[in-house]
């Protein structure tokens, strides 16, 4: 029964959080789905810039292209970017990542940024 208890006191204070979470969110982080697009016709220049870093940075190197793709996917949930998971972890796919390699990767987001971080994460497994 005490066990029973537990967990449901888990599982109110877990569903609070999320409806907190998602709350901040619904204020605080919304983009627009092209930001892209609005930034390569607002500050070309700046995208440019941005672009010639990504390429120089994302290729294989001592780290592979993939372990940079899974680590900009966690800084993406840690950030609390959904959509930005999602893409993400389809690149990481690309780059040769197996789901598990993708799963602990929303593991150690969650290490470091709590639950905020885990339901992003879940966007990861978006296909």
């Amino acid at each position: 029964m005490a066990a029973h208890a537990g967990r449901h006191g888990f599982e109110r204070v877990l569903s609070q959080a999320e409806r907190r979470y998602q709350d901040h969110r619904e204020v605080t982080m919304t983009q627009p789905a092209s930001w892209l697009d609005l930034m390569e016709q607002g500050a070309p220049e700046l995208m440019k810039v941005v672009t010639g870093t990504r390429e120089s940075i994302l290729p294989d190197g001592a780290l592979s292209n993939k372990t940079k793709t899974l680590m900009t996917m966690l800084c993406d949930a840690l950030l609390g970017h959904d959509g930005g998971v999602t893409t993400i972890a389809n690149r990481a796919r690309a780059a040769g990542a197996s789901e598990e390699e993708i799963a602990e990767t929303v593991g150690v987001a969650f290490l470091m940024g709590g639950l905020p971080a885990l339901v992003t994460g879940s966007n990861a497994f978006k296909h």
